[in-house]
């Protein structure tokens, strides 16, 4: 296998996972909140899901395979705070992180960024098999706030899970 078609293998592998969990996080946030959540249907939204009747409110979900506490920081798309930031006396952001160890969020909030406790910076992986790189923000873990560990984004779980109905 070459290194583009492990990549797109790989990348393929990791859209589905995202695409799964969002319909397990939002199921699973329609039955323990008093929210109706729903995915939002445009392909170039930046942001995956809305609530009825809360036309200011945008989510975000960032799935991850690995604990909340491996790293010190939760990145998150530069595009997706930058509309944070552009429409933050309109609108709420919330992000959502799903961990192997449960479900976190993160309230966009205009003094983070001013304060620079969320920053700006380039991110680099390359266990896709090849390197990517993209401006990303940073946002310290301790800004993201626990909402359950009922939920994660261990694969075992996923296949078994209420919540994929």
């Amino acid at each position: 296998m070459n290194c583009n078609s492990t990549f797109n293998a790989l990348f393929n592998k990791d859209y589905k996972m995202g695409k799964i969990n969002e319909k397990r996080v939002i199921n699973f946030l329609n039955i323990h909140t008093f929210y109706k959540f729903y995915m939002v249907k445009n392909q170039f939204s930046l942001m995956d899901f809305k609530i009825y009747g809360e036309p200011n409110r945008l989510d975000e979900l960032k799935s991850r395979d690995i604990f909340h506490d491996d790293f010190p920081t939760a990145l998150i798309g530069k595009q997706k705070i930058e509309q944070a930031i552009m429409f933050h006396k309109t609108k709420k952001f919330q992000f959502w992180y799903l961990y192997k160890d449960g479900l976190y969020y993160y309230d966009f909030k205009i003094e983070d960024i001013k304060s620079k406790r969320i920053f700006l910076d380039w991110w680099k992986r390359t266990s896709r098999g090849k390197t990517e790189k993209k401006l990303v923000y940073y946002i310290p873990k301790e800004l993201l706030t626990l909402f359950s560990d009922e939920i994660t984004s261990c694969e075992d779980e996923i296949k078994d899970c209420p919540y994929n109905q």
